[in-house]
């Protein structure tokens, strides 16, 4: 914030608390403060609107959406209402407003918030997080993180180390990028631990057995994500409370709305502390404020109606934890102003993408293709195939799975190519080349000039 934006910010909140301005759904979103600072005052003021519009429309005052009005002002009015009373009454007027009214019906979640309604804080929360990533459309994302992460990272998708609670917290992937092999993993580590007698104390055999279930049914493909997430509830509820949060993450990253709420909260929590005890944000507590934000942009996109800001809804990815991950992220740099710096190379990236076609998420390139996703990413990762990472995901570009005969022929010059970077790859074949009389290799190839294309591409950095 510019000291120009500071200043203005300041005036206005001068403006609002001493009542010269009623502030707008949007500024209380934003936590600026309610009319005369005083959440009755607003609701007296809110009230007062609607009978007016009502009046200015030539409508009933009297009718239910007039009475409710009048109800609330009442009731703020009072000094023996209580939170509940008044709780009551705005969820009452929020029932007689016109769904279209979508400033109304959030202000009125506002209220309810501000009242202590947990289900209204976390509408309101996923509110807040969806109207912050519809602000960050169009930047992307450059990861600032410490090396360290990296090389967790790194170590945890290769299986060199099982990831702990925390760090699925902070989204760091799955043991393998498998949330079946990292329950595999982690129920194998749990029975072993209970039976040398280290840290999780089972008397009972109870823990034991659950997670002995977990691993049959995590191992076992034919098991719905459903079944699962009952074989994760009880292990969870076995568990002592201290060990629980693995199992909230499996929970979240199978769908649980409860669980991701709980998520959010916690890394919102979390972050609360380190900001109110340390001067500035490391890498791994940028990474929590990812987490918070991000598993509130979960529910936003998992809301039954779109957000009542008008901000759209956030885009689900293939997996709420992807979806977590990749919106948080890209939220925080935006905040911390990191993103702009990018914009230029996120235009050539999807630039290149739509001059090959378009993209296929690997799921449903894996099912073109007819092979499972993982033989897909091993393709691509041994550069059979093109794959390329936008916003967190690998995806296929998709001149190259156009039919089979396509499918050999890209093959075939891929094979040949000394670079092997996916993006490099992509731009290559999309650029025009002299020796080809000015098409791109692709142009090239679709005019059945393979053995030109191959050769230029056996030379293609190889110096």
């Amino acid at each position: 914030m510019t000291d120009t934006e500071a200043g203005d910010y300041l005036t206005r909140i001068q403006e609002i608390v001493t009542g010269r301005v009623f502030p707008s759904v949007d500024e209380l979103l934003r936590l600026l403060p309610f009319f005369k600072d005083s959440l009755e005052h607003d609701m007296i003021g809110f009230g007062g609107r609607i009978l007016k519009r009502i009046k200015d429309e030539g409508g009933d005052t009297l009718g239910d959406l007039g009475q409710a009005a009048m109800r609330l002002r009442e009731a703020a009015h009072s000094d023996e209402a209580t939170p509940k009373d008044l709780a009551d009454c705005v969820r009452v007027l929020r029932l007689c407003l016109p769904e279209d009214d979508k400033d109304d019906q959030l202000r009125c979640q506002i209220y309810r918030a501000a009242l202590g309604v947990r289900a209204a804080q976390s509408v309101v929360a996923a509110e807040a997080a969806a109207a912050l990533l519809a602000a960050t459309r169009g930047k992307l994302m450059t990861d600032p993180d410490a090396e360290a992460h990296h090389v967790r990272v790194s170590e945890i998708l290769t299986g060199d180390t099982l990831p702990s609670a925390y760090g699925l917290l902070n989204l760091l992937p799955f043991y393998q990028g498998d949330i079946r092999q990292d329950m595999v993993a982690y129920c194998e580590w749990a029975i072993s631990d209970i039976d040398s007698g280290s840290d999780i104390d089972d008397p009972s055999g109870r823990i034991r057995a659950a997670a002995a279930r977990l691993r049959q049914d995590a191992a076992d493909t034919s098991v719905r994500d459903d079944e699962l997430s009952r074989a994760v509830h009880a292990l969870m509820l076995a568990l002592p409370e201290d060990y629980r949060g693995r199992c909230l993450c499996y929970l979240a990253a199978l769908g649980e709305r409860s669980a991701q709420t709980a998520l959010a909260t916690s890394a919102a929590a979390d972050i609360l502390t380190l900001a109110s005890n340390t001067s500035s944000a490391s890498p791994w507590d940028r990474l929590l404020a990812q987490a918070a934000l991000g598993w509130l942009t979960v529910l936003a996109a998992g809301s039954v109606s779109d957000p009542l800001t008008g901000a759209g809804r956030p885009e689900r990815l293939r997996t709420p934890v992807d979806t977590a991950l990749v919106h948080g992220r890209r939220i925080v740099e935006w905040l911390a102003g990191t993103g702009a710096r990018v914009a230029a190379a996120d235009g050539i990236k999807r630039d290149l993408l739509r001059r090959a076609g378009g993209y296929l998420e690997l799921d449903l390139a894996a099912d073109w293709l007819r092979i499972d996703v993982e033989r897909l990413r091993r393709h691509a990762e041994a550069g059979d195939i093109i794959g390329v990472d936008i916003d967190g995901r690998t995806v296929v570009p998709a001149f190259q799975i156009k039919d089979d005969m396509t499918i050999i022929i890209v093959r075939e010059i891929l094979s040949v190519m000394p670079i092997k970077a996916g993006w490099m790859r992509l731009e290559w074949l999309l650029t025009p080349d002299d020796a080809l009389g000015g098409l791109t290799p692709l142009e090239a190839l679709r005019a059945g000039r393979e053995a030109e294309v191959r050769e230029l591409a056996r030379s293609h950095g190889a110096d």
